[in-house]
């Protein structure tokens, strides 16, 4: 129970389907984790990034799922897509969320987004260039918005970070660092 809500934890998702036709409350874990980075119990970002690197999500972007989360908590989210043949696009549409068929690079493409009514910006596209592409636009324009994007490379994870222009997470440095914890537990649970 969440608050006042009783809610279904379900992140399966046809169980989820099944569980909303019996008129049952669902929220998966990645709204749990909404919620508490809401609440200020976690850094939501770094979290949200974590669990990606460490579950079976790399063959998918995650930004369907970060949407799917945060309409759970009531957000409203406006995504930005390349590709017109985005196999995500239709299902983003049917959930109800504004989505803009378009280069995010282009400063026009972020005011449509309405940039400047936005709470914050997610980058995640699989490509460093672009993440930091549209975090600069970003910081150009709204130097008070929270920016959060995905960076494959530790290193440049690593000099965004220092030089505090957004919160970049590589998967591959939070992987790592989930490797390393496995090990050391897995190492005490023999001995």
């Amino acid at each position: 129970q969440l608050g006042s809500r009783a809610l279904l934890l379900i992140d399966d998702q046809d169980g989820r389907l099944l569980a909303q036709k019996r008129g049952l409350a669902v929220i998966g874990t990645l709204g749990i984790l909404a919620e508490a980075g809401e609440a200020g119990f976690l850094d939501l970002p770094a979290t949200l990034l974590r669990l990606q690197a460490t579950k079976c999500w790399n063959s998918q972007p995650p930004y369907p799922i970060v949407a799917e989360r945060l309409a759970e908590i009531g957000r409203r989210v406006v995504v930005i897509e390349s590709d017109p043949q985005g196999r995500r696009l239709g299902a983003l549409r049917r959930a109800g969320h504004h989505v803009i068929v378009a280069d995010a690079t282009a400063d026009a493409v972020l005011d449509v987004a309405g940039i400047g009514r936005a709470a914050g910006v997610m980058a995640l596209t699989d490509s460093d260039a672009v993440n930091l592409h549209v975090a600069l636009l970003v910081r150009a324009d709204r130097a008070d918005l929270p920016v959060v994007l995905r960076v494959e490379s530790p290193e440049l994870s690593a000099h965004v970070a220092r030089t505090r222009d957004a919160i970049a997470l590589s998967p591959l440095a939070i992987a790592a660092d989930e490797f390393v914890a496995a090990a050391r537990s897995a190492a005490k649970n023999v001995h």
